[in-house]
């Protein structure tokens, strides 16, 4: 019967809770009325309780008033907890008896501690959580067996052995489950009433707004239309509310797939999430519109979705003008992407914002390697002091172009011209604009350009004193030929004493130093007469080692590093010599007075064009096997312009009347065929490398290089036999020295004054002549006109031309047949013996 009561409670309970909804539903649960309404109810649940109650003795009955009046009290506040108090105290005090004072105690106790925790609850909404609502399931209880200790002892006892284990068991459990079942219905109610709050709000917006608002239900049809659709579409809102398949019929045919699977994907999306898309309609009166839309699913407390909020703007216009905006930039972008030069844009700190594709082409980067960097990074070491001062100055607002340097993503350094314009903001700098060109090419045209005249200045300077110093040595070679060439005939008379045969041996001396004057003249203009043999640098390099010992400072270390296999060239080894000599003595003027080394180096290498193309020669021989020959100091170096007009004749940074100086030494190489490579810095010291040609095969041992001591010519005895030698040259006094060497030699001799008197002679007495010397340059008719000539009568003359020129100028005279034989005067008569001897077969 005691649990039957209970139950009974709990199931009234139940249908209060319903009850309690609809009543909160209709009635603001605030207003007195309400309160008072529910208070009767739950009076009424209370009485029904208390109608059939559980009699424990007669005068004390126990039902479940205790759970009614204390949710009462905690969820209808003091007012509903007054009312159930009166009416279930007033019904209790009539079934009278023992038990009566403290029935109306319990009913007081129930709901003054309902009433208590109504209030806390609003203070701490956390005691609405499933333990706290226990604990104070449990605490009305506890404090209604407290009041069982009012009852006579006898009563007492009964009763706390009859419902303690009950009331501090079963009776909170089920007072707990009917509060959750209140906070339940509460929470339903109230998120009810916010939505209903929250949709009027948004009713009352959207009928406002100039957008066109709407709002779908779960099965897709519209709920709500906002008045802005007839003027965005020409439909009414009743128009889409009364057919909801309006809105897809409106859509454009080829946005209709999209809107589709955009619905769908609001359909997935969580809370709150928002989907948007532009799509196009077709108005009523058939014009069309390009929409902007918004939409985001709507869902339940229980999280079922209700339906989706949307809202439609008409962007038309706005698409108008962002596809001319786009078509501006296209063409913008297409003329800036395809443009040769870069455009790029710096922001106030320099670091790019944009720059073009193009910059792949000009410096191997991609644009986004370099966007967000700062500028500085992209430019060379040495131009970055230049391009910090010119961005200062760009900031002021100079705009005027300016060339620098770049590095490429591959290292390589290149040049580019950049005229930037700054944008600013009232005063305040922004950034930049500009364009970078590459001038890579036009510098080195520029560079080339520069280096073209100033080898033209030099091939000119070299081309007037090579004229010059053709015509002197011819002229002088013509009367230093008369000069020595009677001194030695003096010299073989025996009559003379020996202080006059020294005296004339002193003069021969100088006269041959003489002619080493012209030879040095011919040899800074590249075309000097020369004696190749097959030399080894290896022993030109140690030739006159103690010599070049003594001729530098004593502070001055000489070294010879000395390549230890073959290094063979082919060459005039009294010219190289001069060569070694001249690089030392600069190397030691460039050390001075200090401390320093000078390294002497001989090699063998192969070197390709690029290599070859450093030669300060303007003639870059063919690429292959070379010997070098290298001297390498450790004094002050060079600067650019210095190393310019190294190879000028009489330039020196010592002092002046220097002489030929490095001119010399370039007109021997040139005439050797080889090439100068120059490396300097400025207090890093001087390499010079000269290469030589090596010879595919070595023709002879190499011959020993003679020191350069002018040795005395001794006449010779020897007499050839008696043949004829055709004498032609226009100086009277080299024919008569010719006609008396000849008939020392034991030749007879016929002469003529130029080539036309000459090339009659030989066609009259072409059978007696055996042998035709020739002079090169004659008047009526020169040498190469009259071997010619002589080659047409007799293809088998033997001739030898001699003549001041070199012998690399008169070969290039001649365009078929050359001779056999070219001496180059001053010469002496034990030469011309040598050579009659050589093409006639006799010995002497």
């Amino acid at each position: 019967m005691f649990y039957l009561d209970l139950i009974q409670n709990v199931a009234l309970l139940v249908c209060l809770v319903v009850i309690h909804g609809q009543i909160i539903r209709r009635w603001n649960k605030r207003t007195i009325s309400s309160q008072a309404f529910s208070g009767f109810l739950f009076g009424c649940v209370a009485l029904a309780g208390m109608m059939t109650p559980v009699h424990l003795m007669p005068g004390v009955i126990f039902d479940g008033r205790s759970i009614v009046l204390s949710v009462a009290g905690l969820f209808g506040g003091p007012i509903t907890a007054g009312m159930a108090v009166i009416m279930s105290a007033a019904y209790r005090l009539w079934l009278g008896g023992p038990g009566a004072f403290v029935g109306v105690c319990v009913v007081l106790e129930s709901a003054g501690l309902g009433v208590a925790f109504y209030y806390l609850r609003r203070l701490y909404p956390g005691l609405t959580q499933n333990l706290y609502l226990f604990g104070f399931c449990l605490l009305v209880h506890i404090g209604m067996l407290l009041l069982m200790l009012l009852l006579p002892k006898a009563a007492m006892l009964t009763t706390l052995e009859n419902i303690t284990i009950p009331v501090l068991l079963v009776f909170p459990a089920a007072a707990s489950l009917i509060c959750l079942l209140f906070l339940d219905q509460e929470s339903r109610v109230s998120a009810e009433a916010a939505l209903r709050e929250s949709e009027e709000r948004c009713r009352t917006v959207a009928d406002f707004t100039y957008d066109w608002e709407y709002w779908v239900g779960a099965e897709g049809n519209f709920l709500y239309v906002s008045p802005s659709c007839e003027r965005i579409t020409g439909y009414s809102a009743e128009e889409f509310i009364g057919d909801p398949d309006l809105m897809n019929r409106i859509i454009h045919p080829d946005d209709r797939n999209g809107m589709l699977d955009h619905y769908h994907n609001v359909r997935k999306l969580a809370p709150h999430a928002v989907e948007s898309m532009d799509f196009r309609i077709i108005r009523r009166d058939g014009a069309l519109l390009w929409i902007g839309h918004v939409c985001l699913p709507v869902y339940g407390q229980e999280g079922q979705l209700l339906g989706r909020r949307g809202s439609n703007r008409d962007i038309t216009e706005r698409k108008r003008v962002e596809k001319e905006l786009m078509e501006s930039e296209e063409k913008y972008r297409n003329l800036v992407e395809h443009i040769s030069d870069v455009v790029f844009e710096i922001d106030n700190l320099g670091c790019f914002g944009y720059i073009s594709p193009k910059l792949r082409d000009l410096a191997e980067y991609e644009p986004k390697d370099l966007i967000g960097r700062s500028f500085i990074k992209f430019v060379h070491p040495e131009d970055r002091d230049l391009l910090m001062k010119r961005f200062s100055e760009l900031t002021k607002g100079d705009e005027r172009p300016f060339d620098f340097r770049v590095l490429t993503k591959s290292g390589k350094t290149k040049w580019v011209r950049t005229q930037t314009k700054p944008f600013r903001k009232e005063t305040s700098f922004l950034g930049g604009r500009g364009t970078l060109i590459d001038i890579t090419e036009r510098k080195r045209l520029e560079e080339d350009r520069l280096e073209m005249q100033h080898k033209l200045l030099q091939a000119q300077k070299l081309q007037s004193l090579a004229l010059m110093a053709g015509g002197m040595a011819h002229d002088f070679n013509n009367q230093l030929a008369i000069v020595l060439g009677n001194l030695e005939l003096v010299l073989r008379d025996g009559v003379l004493d020996l202080k006059a045969r020294q005296k004339i041996g002193n003069a021969i001396t100088a006269a041959k130093r003489s002619a080493g004057l012209s030879r040095q003249i011919q040899t800074y203009s590249g075309s000097a007469f020369y004696i190749p043999k097959d030399l080894d640098l290896n022993e030109l390099a140690h030739k006159n080692e103690d010599q070049l010992k003594s001729a530098v400072s004593k502070t001055i270390t000489l070294n010879f590093e000395i390549y230890k296999g073959l290094t063979f060239i082919r060459g005039d080894a009294i010219q190289i010599q001069s060569i070694i000599t001249s690089l030392i003595m600069n190397a030691s003027e460039a050390i001075g007075a200090a401390d320093g080394d000078v390294t002497i180096r001989t090699g063998v290498m192969d070197c390709d064009a690029a290599y070859l193309g450093r030669s300060r020669l303007e003639d870059k021989p063919e690429p292959g096997r070379f010997g070098f020959l290298e001297v390498t100091d450790t004094g002050c170096g060079m600067d650019a312009e210095t190393q310019r007009n190294l190879f000028d004749p009489f330039f020196s940074t010592k002092f002046w009347g220097r002489g030929l100086g490095m001119a010399e030494v370039m007109g021997t190489v040139k005439g050797h065929h080889g090439a100068i490579i120059v490396d300097s810095e400025l207090g890093k010291g001087t390499t010079v490398r000269v290469l030589f040609p090596a010879p595919k095969e070595v023709q002879a041992e190499p011959v020993q290089v003679m020191d350069i001591v002018e040795t005395q010519a001794q006449p010779s005895d020897v007499l050839g036999r008696r043949k004829t030698i055709l004498v032609v040259d226009d100086e009277e006094l080299v024919r008569e020295l010719c006609v008396e060497w000849l008939e020392l030699l034991g030749y007879a001799s016929i002469v003529a004054v130029d080539g036309l008197e000459g090339v009659h002679l030989f066609r009259e007495s072409m059978n007696e002549i055996d042998l035709v010397l020739l002079d090169f340059v004659m008047p009526r008719m020169n040498g190469v006109e009259a071997f010619e000539e002589l080659v047409r009568i007799k293809p088998d003359v033997k001739v030898i031309f001699s003549s001041g020129y070199t012998e690399e100028v008169m070969r290039q005279r001649f365009s078929g047949r050359r001779p056999e034989s070219i001496l180059h005067k001053p010469y002496e008569m034990d030469v011309l013996k040598t050579e009659l001897e050589r093409l006639l077969g006799t010995d002497g």
